[in-house]
C-alpha cells in the first residue's frame, strides 16, 4: 500500500512510502543477520533539484529509494528500534538519463494514484526487484551505523548504500513532480 507522506512543506526534498510484504528478506553482504522488508520509500527534490539524502563526493543525486528492514524476531520498525542492529536500510541513488527506465513506469503509476498527503492506494503487481539494479551492480556499497533520515532521526540504523546509481529519464522525475508536488494544499 502506497501513502503519501508531506512531513515538512515539501521545499526542498518530499517522500512517498510504501508497505512491504513481510515475506521479503535479505541476508548478505555481511549483515549480521537476516532481515525482512516493512517498507519501502522514495525521496525526491523540487524544481530540479537534488532530493538524495546522501551525498557521494560530495554529490547529490536526484532521487534516492531506501528500503527498510528490521531483524526476523520484531513485529514493527519501533520494537527493532530498540535493538542497536534491529533495524537496515538499503539506499539505491537514481541518476538522470537520456534513456527512460521502463521497469520504473510501475512505480510512477503507483505514485500517480496517491496524489494528496495522506492518501493511500493499494498496488497489485509490483514487485520491489522490478526497480532495483540488476545483481552485478549490487557488489560495491558503503556500509555505516548511522540513524533514520526522517524525524525523530533515531540512532542505531545499519546503513548499505550502493555506489552504483540506476537510471531514470527526466521525464520521469518531472512525473513524480507533477504527480505530487503540484497538488499540495497550500
Amino acid at each position: 500500500q502506497w501513502c503519501y507522506q508531506s512531513q515538512y512543506s515539501c521545499d526542498d526534498i518530499c517522500r512517498a512510502v510504501l508497505a512491504l510484504p513481510p515475506s521479503l528478506r535479505i541476508r548478505a553482504g555481511d549483515l549480521p543477520t537476516t532481515y525482512k522488508a516493512v517498507q519501502l520509500h522514495l525521496h525526491w527534490g523540487v524544481n530540479d533539484g537534488p532530493g538524495s539524502e546522501h551525498t557521494v563526493d560530495g554529490e547529490q543525486y536526484p532521487m534516492e529509494l531506501h528500503i527498510v528492514h528490521i531483524q526476523e524476531q520484531y513485529n514493527t520498525l519501533k520494537e527493532a528500534m530498540s535493538d542497536t542492529a534491529g533495524v537496515a536500510v538499503l539506499g539505491f541513488f537514481y541518476e538522470v538519463s537520456t534513456e527512460e527506465n521502463q521497469k520504473f513506469n510501475h512505480l510512477i503509476q503507483a505514485l500517480g494514484r496517491i496524489p494528496y498527503n495522506g492518501n493511500t492506494s493499494n498496488v497489485t503487481e509490483f514487485r520491489v526487484t522490478d526497480i532495483l539494479p540488476s545483481l552485478e551492480n549490487l557488489a560495491s556499497y558503503y556500509r555505516y551505523s548511522g540513524s533514520l533520515t526522517t524525524p525523530g532521526c533515531d540512532e542505531g540504523i545499519l546503513w548499505t548504500v550502493f555506489q552504483q546509481p540506476f537510471s531514470v529519464s527526466q521525464q520521469q522525475v518531472e512525473k513524480i513532480d507533477d504527480f505530487l508536488i503540484n497538488t499540495i494544499s497550500p
